[in-house]
Formats: structure tokens, sequence, C-alpha cells
């Protein structure tokens, strides 16, 4: 009798125990995955915002100086498996001594980014989905109490790929599967109202780089250049100087063309920003002030908020604009 009692004792202590363990790698935090649009072209890219949060009333420590750990995407087309792309790896992971980032009750952080859509072929409905895997870290060092690790699977979100009309068929029809992957200033100049072009100005493209201060730091470098060169080489630097010209009043025609017919686009207030460079490019700098302005009002993504800030510092500092 005193063993089948033990036994039992024994039994239940291991439930708990296992109960404990459940319960500890359960995830204390919480995210979404949000399709900013959900329904698509094929061939167009998927706009994700996703968060994080910690629901509960006590802080989570993650392994790093900052909230996110390796970021990937799943798809998942109709009903079929999920599958993953390659992951992004998180700023600050320590190295050496541990660092270790505390998630207060409470904080919630949001990131976008914009995924190749993997799903050009099959109209229909399909599933998109952040999953998060968080260090356990540092591996030799024992991390702060409570500190946690593990796989945080965000709620999935859904897009339709519809079939193409319009423009949008037009584009697809002469660029192929991939519009996006085409020439863009030919996509801008032939097709600037097609949702494929909105994506392709938030690149790099020609006289304007990805950030709205490279147009002006553009336009001087082309300067320079041409103040500078030997005479031997002054018709090849005019020439390029006058192809990224060219190149910079097609994207700012697109631009104002693209707006026009799609003022919703998640994320217009890049594109203003843009544009904002471009006008600077041809040195209309209170109109660039004004768009940049209403770009850093609207925007939600810090690192973009930044770098806005920046581009109205710089026509400042280069006296283009008097301070406000």
């Amino acid at each position: 009798m005193k063993n089948q009692v033990e036994a039992f004792v024994a039994s239940v202590l291991a439930l708990l125990i296992s109960g404990l363990a459940v319960a500890q790698d359960r995830a204390p935090l919480v995210c979404s995955t949000t399709a900013l649009k959900t329904r698509v072209v094929p061939g167009e890219w998927v706009i994700l915002r996703y968060s994080v949060r910690n629901p509960g009333t006590a802080p989570v420590f993650l392994a790093g100086e900052g909230p996110w750990g390796v970021v990937r995407i799943w798809k998942r087309v109709g009903g079929g498996e999920w599958r993953t792309s390659a992951g992004w790896p998180p700023d600050g992971i320590p190295v050496g001594d541990p660092k270790f980032y505390e998630f207060k009750p409470g904080e919630e952080h949001t990131e976008m980014r914009l995924v190749m859509q993997g799903m050009e072929d099959t109209l229909g409905v399909h599933g998109v989905q952040v999953r998060i895997q968080y260090y356990r870290w540092p591996y030799p060092v024992k991390p702060p109490a409570g500190a946690w690790g593990g796989i945080l699977e965000c709620t999935p979100a859904q897009i339709e790929v519809v079939e193409p009309t319009g423009v949008d068929a037009e584009a697809f029809k002469a660029l192929g599967p991939f519009p996006l992957s085409s020439d863009k200033v030919a996509l801008a100049r032939s097709y600037p109202t097609s949702s494929y072009t909105g994506y392709a100005f938030l690149g790099s493209f020609g006289a304007v780089g990805v950030i709205p201060v490279e147009a002006v730091l553009g336009r001087e470098s082309g300067a320079r250049r041409l103040a500078t060169c030997r005479e031997s080489d002054r018709p090849h630097v005019e020439r390029s100087i006058r192809r990224l010209r060219e190149d910079a009043e097609v994207m700012l025609s697109a631009l104002d063309a693209f707006l026009g017919a799609h003022p919703d686009f998640p994320l217009a207030p890049r594109l203003r920003a843009k544009k904002a460079g471009l006008l600077a490019y041809f040195e209309r700098y209170e109109e660039a002030r004004v768009l940049a302005k209403k770009a850093l009002a609207e925007e939600e993504n810090p690192r973009w908020h930044k770098e806005g800030r920046r581009f109205l510092d710089l026509l400042v500092e280069k006296g283009y604009l008097k301070p406000e």
C-alpha cells in the first residue's frame, strides 16, 4: 500500500512539474501579423505590419539590446503547408558580456516590412504569418531570472490574389510575372498609375536613392564631378548627369500620377518623402519642405521619421532653406 501511495504521489509530482515546464515555455509575449493590402494582383509585393506586445504585469527579458529576434515570414498558398523564407537577424545581438532587453508590461513594438508575394501563379486566398525566434542567450552564461527564449508565432493574416485588370493587366502582360524585377524607369514611364509602380519608387531610383537626402547629395556630387573632371572626361560626365536628371523627371511625373490614382496606398507617406527629395533635386526647396513635413506627420516608422528630419535639417544646414 505504501509503495502504491508513493508511486501515486510521484506521478502527481511529475504531472505538476510537467505542467509547470509547459507554463514556463509558453510565450509571455503576443504578436499579430497584418497585411496592409488584403487584395493584391499577381507579382505585387505584400506590405506587412507586425506588432509584439507584453500583455502581462511583469517585465520580460530578451537576449540582445532590442525587442526583436530573428524574424521569418511564413506563407501558405491556399490551404497548403506553411513554408518559410530566410530570416532577418535582429540588431544588437550580444557579443561577449551578455546584454538583455527588458520588455516592460504593456510595452508594444511595431515594424513594417515589404515581402515578395511568392504566390504569383495562384489566384485565391493565401496566408502570411510572422514568426520570431528569440535566442536563449548566452549559452555558457546564466541569463537573468525569467529571461525567455523561444519561437513567438504571430496571428496570421490573409491576402487574396486577384486577376489584374486595366493598367495592371497591361503591365503584367508586357513585363511578365515579375514586373517589379523589370527596369524601374521603363515601368514608371509606361505605367505610372499601375499598382506595381508604387513599389518601384520605394527602392533606389536613378538620381534619387532610397532616402530623400540622397537626391540633394547626388545632385551636388554630379556638380563636383563636372567641375573637377578632366576635359576629356567631360562629355561622359555630362551624359551621366543628363541621364540622372531625365530619370528624376520621369519619377517626379510618375509619382504625381501614382499618388493621384492611389491616395490610399499604405506607404504613401514614404512616397511623399521621396517626392520631397526630387523637388529638392530640382531646387524647389519650399515645396520640398511642405511635402516633407506632411510625410513626417503621416509616417509611422521611426526610421523614416529620422530620415525625414535629417532631410529638412540638411536643407537648412546647406542654406537652401531658412530655419523655421
